[in-house]
């Protein structure tokens, strides 16, 4: 976990029976209300993928905001002004990189989610 001001901030593997309920958690919204922000219950899902070598999924890291490609569906449509101000976790762009071009050929298209 990472403390970040009054957040502890958490990420666990989360197990699914099936592709479409790892589609339907990853399409919930990570704030349903205000009231959910004010009293800091923020939960989403996103895709990680896992890195061959390890047999894990890439590092999180924290991040001040999302990019567009690294955006999660649960973050899409939010004011850029509340992501701003939150810590988020993200996939460690740097670990992937290196992970594409150590093994293009055998890189696979694997998950979790977290």
């Amino acid at each position: 976990s990472i403390n970040a001001g009054p957040w502890t901030i958490t990420s666990e593997i989360v197990k699914v029976a099936s592709e479409q309920e790892a589609n339907s958690l990853l399409q919930t919204k990570a704030l349903g209300s205000m009231e959910e922000l004010m009293v800091g219950d923020i939960q989403y899902f996103m895709k990680v993928p896992i890195i061959r070598e390890a047999l894990q999924p890439c590092p999180l890291v924290s991040v001040k905001g999302f990019t567009k490609p690294t955006r999660p569906i649960a973050w899409k449509g939010f004011d850029l002004k509340v992501e701003s101000a939150l810590p988020l976790l993200a996939v460690d762009q740097s670990v992937m990189n290196r992970e594409l071009l150590s093994r293009p050929d055998q890189y696979e298209e694997t998950w979790e989610l977290v």
